[in-house]
């Protein structure tokens, strides 16, 4: 899972700092964002499984399964920010597929801060 010639989708986004302005910009603030050297890199591939996925996180050393059909809020915060995202994707009637997920950041490891309770 780890190899990374195997992935079909590689996505890198910059890590982010606010100069002035922290949860302004969308309260019709200023806000001054500016991208920094840290990032965080996703390496997606299909799994051959309509409804079993897997993330791995690198910098952890964990990872976690779950089934498309039974997203549900974790007890580990860290995989609750990506099940959430999967689970709002779901919401919006989008079809997803079983597939593996490498998550690995250069950032200094923080708490995730989202928290996701289901409806």
């Amino acid at each position: 899972m780890n190899s990374e010639a195997d992935w079909q989708v590689k996505v890198e986004s910059p890590g982010r700092i606010n100069i002035i302005g922290e949860h302004t910009d969308y309260n019709m603030g200023f806000v001054l964002p500016t991208a920094i050297d840290k990032k965080i890199l996703f390496g997606l591939k299909k799994n051959g499984s309509e409804t079993r996925c897997s993330i791995f996180s690198k910098d952890l050393n964990q990872g976690f399964t779950f089934e498309l059909t039974a997203v549900k809020p974790s007890k580990n915060q860290w995989e609750n920010y990506l099940l959430g995202v999967v689970h709002e994707i779901l919401e919006l009637g989008c079809k997803l597929k079983g597939t593996c997920l490498l998550v690995q950041a250069s950032a200094p490891r923080l708490h995730w801060s989202a928290v996701w309770l289901p409806a």
